[in-house]
């Protein structure tokens, strides 16, 4: 059995099949639809048919319309065919004769059941729920329309269609850059530079009434890491791979950053999967070196300003202690170092390769100099 050839009830309404029914309309015609045609528009004005009413969303709810909609509502209001509208619905209704349908407006080209055939009864109530008797005089509530309350007007068409026209241009816009093959990437290796970390010597070692001397010397920042460390070279190994992969797959724009074709993306991003997962290895590693590392360099510190505080021990530490031996100094100044080195896990969770995408922008497709750079970098949109 073809159920195609044999429903009664659902089938499918799209512009070709309601042009169609209005051609053959013999008494009624009732169109509610939030997006109108040229076809439908054509159809209803060949018609004979003195009862009609048309009622339109003025919101395009469905985010469907085209800039075919305005013309078709210019086109029958031109030739002074009464349009009603309100605010926005998307379910169809339409009626022809004894005949209804309520329906989804079809949005994409495909011959799909969007609509359902009602009753007779059901018909009455859609023209009983539809139809609308013009009259100058104010209209109380419950003898209202439910759709197609207001009417609309040349004047209120053209304002809405500059209104529309700009959202469709925008909108149009957009998806023309969506489909291109190209977008912006931003990649940034953070936290490589662990080697080269610097701390600032503590206030409370810079103002012990020293001479100048020796206050430059202690205002000035100490090298927490030294020597060298195998995980500086992983790392540098690490960053490589990455400028690598900027060389292989991203297309560097001058004052814009870099691009990527997005049919190289998947591509792209398996590799740089790879150097993220070498770097999780690495930052174990990192991890238990630098951790005897910070410590050798507390030692370092404490061994270096013992003798500096031992001639001028600090006020509070003689306030408190009689005598202000090696182990009350070494203890203090344990503690103030400890404040000051950094947080070796946190450090290392800093290493990260972090990359994003973004996409072209309107102003971007507009701007002269962003095309001219594309164009002598051979990029084609």
């Amino acid at each position: 059995m073809n159920t195609s050839e044999n429903r009664e009830l659902f089938n499918t309404l799209g512009e070709r099949e309601i042009a169609n029914f209005i051609e053959q309309a013999q008494s009624l015609i009732i169109l509610a639809i939030p997006s109108l045609s040229n076809l439908m528009a054509e159809s209803l004005l060949e018609s004979k048919i003195a009862n009609v009413q048309i009622i339109i969303s003025k919101e395009d709810a469905l985010n469907a319309r085209s800039f075919e909609h305005a013309e078709a509502v210019k086109k029958l209001l031109e030739n002074n065919m009464v349009l009603r509208v309100s605010e926005s619905f998307t379910l169809g209704a339409f009626v022809v004769d004894d005949k209804g349908w309520l329906f989804t407006p079809e949005v994409l080209p495909l011959a799909s059941v969007n609509c359902f055939s009602v009753s007779k009864i059901e018909v009455q109530k859609l023209i009983s729920g539809l139809s609308a008797v013009l009259v100058q005089k104010e209209v109380r509530d419950e003898h209202k329309p439910e759709l197609g309350e207001k009417i609309y007007r040349q004047e209120e068409l053209i304002r809405d269609t500059e209104e529309e026209k700009k959202v469709l241009e925008m909108k149009f816009d957009i998806e023309k850059i969506q489909q291109l093959d190209i977008e912006f990437v931003e990649t940034e290796f953070k936290g490589l530079r662990l080697a080269t970390k610097k701390m600032t010597i503590p206030k409370e070692l810079t103002s012990l009434g020293m001479n100048d001397d020796v206050k430059e010397m202690l205002s000035s920042s100490a090298k927490i890491f030294t020597g060298d460390h195998d995980f500086t070279k992983d790392l540098r190994s690490l960053e490589e791979k990455r400028n690598q992969l900027r060389e292989d797959y991203l297309i560097s724009i001058k004052d814009y950053g870099l691009l990527i074709r997005k049919h190289m993306k998947t591509e792209f991003n398996n590799k740089l999967d790879v150097i993220n997962n070498e770097k999780d290895k690495i930052k174990d590693k990192v991890l238990t070196s630098l951790e005897k590392e910070i410590e050798k360099t507390k030692k370092s510190l404490i061994n270096y300003y013992l003798p500096i505080v031992k001639m001028n021990p600090p006020l509070h530490l003689r306030k408190l202690n009689k005598v202000v031996n090696e182990k009350v100094l070494e203890g203090y100044l344990d503690n103030i170092f400890e404040r000051s080195l950094p947080n070796i896990k946190v450090l290392v969770d800093e290493i990260e390769l972090i990359h994003k995408y973004k996409g072209l922008t309107i102003e971007l497709m507009n701007d002269k100099k962003f095309l001219k750079a594309l164009q002598d970098k051979g990029v084609e949109l």
